[in-house]
């Protein structure tokens, strides 16, 4: 049996949570990575916000991930009619409330990305107007 074309736009939406999942979480590890040596306390705290702002992205991310799938097995259990008559309209219900969480759950998702990379630019800004670490720090012997 074929898949459907709705089915297919689920894959391709679970697909799409899931690269931008591992953008995410490449943006957290860039991050921290580039955050590492910085000495202005105004950046640092910018570009731990963002980090933050990265975080909840993924975790809203794997929560869209979830309606997506949920969305998917309750389609297939309908589509498979086996159920007892008496599910039918708590399976249409279960349904329509997972693809309404889909589509909130992705808006969300890319949202807490876009903010965290606008704030990670902001911390980089910062960084570099505050200029190399005073002579004789840490970060500056690095």
């Amino acid at each position: 049996m074929g898949t459907t074309y709705a089915e297919e736009g689920n894959k391709e939406s679970l697909r799409n949570a899931t690269f931008l999942q591992g953008v995410t979480a490449s943006a957290i590890a860039f991050a921290l990575h580039e955050a590492a040596g910085w000495h202005s306390i105004a950046s640092l705290v910018t570009a731990g916000v963002s980090v933050v702002a990265f975080a909840v992205s993924f975790y809203v991310g794997t929560l869209y991930s979830h309606a997506v799938q949920t969305f998917m097995a309750v389609g297939a259990r309908l589509r498979s009619r086996q159920y007892h008559p008496t599910m039918h309209e708590k399976l249409l219900r279960r349904q329509a409330e997972a693809q309404r969480q889909t589509g909130s759950r992705y808006r969300w998702q890319l949202r807490f990305m876009l903010v965290g990379a606008v704030l990670y630019f902001a911390a980089v800004g910062i960084h570099v107007r505050e200029g190399p670490a005073p002579a004789g720090t840490a970060s500056a012997t690095k």
